[in-house]
């Protein structure tokens, strides 16, 4: 990511112009419904409602933490209050076997919901193909899988139906691009995945803008870090993520913030 923001600098031109992307915006989708003691169902439709205040029609909600009968009233009352112009992804970060993400699946079904993200461990991509056929919805993943290499089993064995990618975890920029163009030639869209580095969110927007990703995921829990690095490279409106315009990634570090969060 450093030596690609480099070359974007001494050539005075954005990363994923570089490589060929297209300066469009990208529509966001925001991470939440994280499990918390003190969250209650009117605190969760509570977050639900800022998100969609500052323009986003589409949430992620963590789903494996409770019973899946508590999971689905948490679901069904985001539905309820906001109705089906609220688009709804789900994530169960590979916590359920076979059989629970089967009757999972078929419950976020009648939900209508977008996907259905890591419903089992990325180290079974076959029993994650099986669930791709025994479902409708989109099984999404595997955020967990690192180079080019996982991805093309998970890719090859039809393991997921939407791929999900991250900069920073899976290699750099360019790794990022080639499993993007490898999931385009079999017909899969991909989803950059996102956790909570400033950095890693605009190199994944890059090669996003490269690769035709039709979504990509943020969170917009409190990060003063993110903010102070990352700093304008990260605009979004009306829910939708703007294409960084600067040379490079579009960040310039700021020695005082470094100084400020670094540990010994």
């Amino acid at each position: 990511m450093a030596l690609w923001d480099l070359l974007g600098k001494e050539l005075g031109s954005p990363v994923y112009k570089l490589l060929g992307g297209e300066r469009r915006r990208i529509r966001g989708y925001i991470t939440g419904g994280y499990y918390r003691q003190d969250k209650d169902m009117e605190k969760l439709l509570e977050e639900v409602k800022g998100y969609i205040e500052k323009g986003f029609t589409s949430v992620k909600i963590k789903i494996g933490g409770l019973s899946v009968q508590e999971d689905m009233k948490r679901l069904n009352a985001i539905r309820e209050n906001f109705g089906n112009s609220l688009n709804i992804a789900v994530d169960a970060n590979n916590v359920y076997d076979f059989n629970t993400a089967l009757k999972v699946g078929r419950e976020l079904e009648k939900l209508g919901v977008m996907f259905f993200e890591e419903p089992i461990s990325t180290d079974l991509p076959d029993l994650s193909a099986e669930l791709t056929r025994a479902l409708d919805i989109p099984i999404a993943g595997y955020e967990t899988a690192s180079t080019l290499f996982e991805y093309r089993d998970l890719i090859t064995k039809r393991s997921v139906d939407i791929v999900q990618v991250d900069a920073s975890w899976n290699g750099g920029i360019t790794e990022m691009v080639r499993i993007g163009n490898l999931a385009r030639a079999f017909g899969l869209p991909v989803v950059p995945h996102y956790s909570a580095g400033g950095i890693s969110f605009v190199a994944s927007l890059h090669s996003a803008l490269v690769i035709d990703s039709p979504i990509i995921e943020y969170h917009l829990r409190y990060n003063p870090l993110r903010e102070s690095l990352a700093g304008e490279a990260i605009r979004y409106e009306n829910g939708e993520f703007l294409p960084p315009d600067k040379p490079g990634l579009g960040i310039s570090l700021d020695e005082r913030v470094i100084e400020k969060y670094r540990v010994e």
